[in-house]
């Protein structure tokens, strides 16, 4: 998620920079600094965006963080019969 995604959400919403920080558990200072682009918006920022501010879940960031492994995924796949 952007800053100006971040800001567009809270703008949208019609509340302040301090009353998004609360909702978002960071400090308004931090909250400019993200919606400038200042700093980076967090992934778990931008998760509690999606939830308190209604911002568009397609603007979370992308995990990449490995949920399964090349030869588990196979095993996975093999495993299941397939239905005709």
């Amino acid at each position: 998620m952007t800053g100006q995604a971040l800001r567009q959400a809270r703008t949208e919403v019609g509340i302040s920079q301090v009353e998004a920080a609360a909702r978002l558990g960071v400090s308004q200072t931090l909250l400019s600094l993200m919606e400038k682009d200042k700093r980076s918006v967090t992934p778990a920022v931008a998760e509690r965006a999606v939830t308190h501010l209604h911002a568009t879940p397609e603007l979370l960031p992308v995990s990449t963080k490995t949920r399964h492994s090349d030869d588990q995924l196979a095993a996975d796949l093999g495993d299941r019969k397939s239905v005709v």
